[in-house]
């Protein structure tokens, strides 16, 4: 059941959730920026897919045929990057604490999750959340510089991602404030 806090967040259930992990190796600037590239990486690659699930049964079961297929992308990024650390990718229900995102509030509770857990996963924890689909209005433009190390088939299905997103008609509206404020907050996490 959903709830207003006060008149500005609504509290989600943690049963209709499903949310997106990627843990970087270690806090050493290049296992975050490989943690960023990866989680990016996976959105922009996945996103057009996932984002078109009805609901959180149908998201589930599409994690579950992909999981394989999203794990074999990671280690060969990996393994491109001259990464060497091991990578795990689950699907599982984990604690977590009390958030705020995407203007709602996420009470403390368990949640469905996809990780991406590098290396010993010691790190920074970048997240967003899969279903509802509040993760796909949010992907950065990928740098030119990385552009690179996506092959022929990942670059075509970016630029499908990009044409629709392009093609929509709906007006986009960013918050710079409360998103600084936002990204503060899961710093701490």
């Amino acid at each position: 059941m959903d709830l207003m806090l006060g008149e500005q967040y609504e509290v989600v259930s943690p049963e209709n959730i499903i949310r997106f992990h990627v843990k970087a190796h270690s806090n050493r600037p290049e296992d975050i920026e490989v943690k960023n590239h990866l989680a990016q990486k996976t959105i922009c690659l996945y996103g057009s897919r996932w984002n078109g699930c009805c609901n959180k049964q149908e998201l589930k079961g599409m994690l579950s045929k992909d999981q394989k297929n999203l794990e074999a992308m990671v280690r060969n990024t990996l393994k491109e990057k001259g990464v060497a650390e091991d990578v795990k990718v689950l699907l599982e229900k984990s604690t977590f604490p009390a958030r705020f995102y995407g203007g709602k509030f996420f009470p403390p509770g368990k949640y469905e999750a996809l990780y991406i857990i590098i290396g010993d996963g010691n790190g920074e924890n970048w997240w967003c959340v899969l279903f509802p689909p509040l993760c796909f209005n949010v992907i950065p433009e990928v740098p030119d510089e990385e552009e690179t190390s996506f092959s022929t088939e990942e670059k075509k299905e970016m630029a499908k991602q990009k044409t629709d997103k392009d093609s929509s008609k709906e007006p986009s509206y960013r918050f710079f404030l409360l998103e600084f404020l936002l990204k503060a907050v899961q710093r701490f996490n």
